[in-house]
């Protein structure tokens, strides 16, 4: 579920990463936490209202800033672009369902391409979300993943 942000474009995660790495250094965590918010991966849940707003900036202070450091600057900072993993892709025999947001512009083509070459995978994009499905249609979410584990 919304997997694969960046993988198409691996120099933009890395700027993004260190931006944010930067802002956390330069300008402290709110201010981090406000470019945070106005992000692709932030901004369709963030814009639902100040109670959403308030409950994503909860939940990113209230990751360790070592924790948060190493997430950005060890792992999407340095990720491996999925459309160079397409043989391991291939080789993938459990069944696999890939859910998005219909609104996930971030995670659009990596999905796409998971559906497109894991054998028999199920692409499912969830309406009336953005990059954080869970968060945004726990409802949805919740129903395709019963009804695919049915299946």
């Amino acid at each position: 579920a919304d997997v694969g942000a960046g993988a198409d474009d691996g120099w933009k995660i890395q700027w993004i990463a260190n931006r944010w790495i930067d802002f956390a250094a330069r300008d402290g965590t709110d201010a981090m936490i406000a470019d945070m918010l106005r992000s692709e991966q932030f901004k369709f849940y963030a814009n639902r209202g100040p109670r959403f707003r308030r409950h994503m900036a909860g939940l990113i202070r209230a990751t360790p800033p070592a924790g948060l450091r190493h997430t950005l600057s060890e792992v999407l900072a340095k990720r491996k672009s999925l459309f160079r993993m397409t043989g391991g892709l291939k080789s993938i025999k459990v069944p696999t369902l890939v859910m998005l947001g219909q609104q996930d512009y971030l995670c659009r083509n990596s999905s796409r391409l998971m559906a497109e070459t894991i054998p028999g995978a199920v692409l499912c994009k969830i309406a009336g979300a953005g990059h954080i499905t869970p968060l945004e249609a726990p409802r949805q979410f919740n129903a395709h993943l019963l009804d695919f584990l049915r299946s």
